[in-house]
């Protein structure tokens, strides 16, 4: 098991190490937002400003109605400090969505800081705290964020 580890360690390494932006797109890192449970695209808006965009699909054909889930983000990321290889952003963002076996549409709002790593030029680890307001189909107000966990509270992304 030991040995498949690091084998699919060191292939997802090379593939970082050789990433490139897919058809010639403006995105500057694909990866996966573990707070809202979608693949994301970070977008450049100028040297200091990101758009880090996400969507998320879900079928579950054992459910007896609401089978089809869905969900869309946007986060408006500020830069605040650069110490090398480590960033800090302001981040403010909405989520749209509809779980499955949810007949509502959830409507969420984040302010939030985002402390950021880049570790060996192409694998960015981020995670995220502050707050979460959900609009619909309750009003909450909450304090959110994620464990310091490589496992189960790190956003991921390969940059290009």
């Amino acid at each position: 098991m030991k040995k498949l580890t690091l084998l699919a360690a060191v292939f997802g390494l090379a593939v970082a190490a050789h990433a490139q932006a897919p058809l010639g797109l403006p995105i500057k890192a694909l990866g996966y937002d573990v707070t809202w449970n979608q693949v994301s695209a970070r977008v450049g808006l100028s040297q200091n400003t990101n758009l880090d965009l996400g969507v998320n699909l879900g079928y579950d054909d054992t459910q007896a109605s609401d089978k089809f889930g869905y969900g869309v983000s946007a986060i408006y990321l500020v830069n605040l400090h650069n110490w090398g290889p480590v960033s800090t952003n302001l981040a403010g963002g909405v989520n749209l969505g509809k779980a499955v076996a949810v007949s509502d549409l959830g409507v969420k709002a984040l302010a939030a800081f985002q402390p950021e790593i880049l570790l060996l030029d192409h694998i960015l680890v981020s995670t995220r705290f502050g707050w979460e307001l959900d609009v619909t189909p309750d009003v909450k107000l909450a304090t959110v964020g994620q464990g310091v966990s490589i496992v189960t509270g790190a956003n991921f992304k390969i940059v290009f």
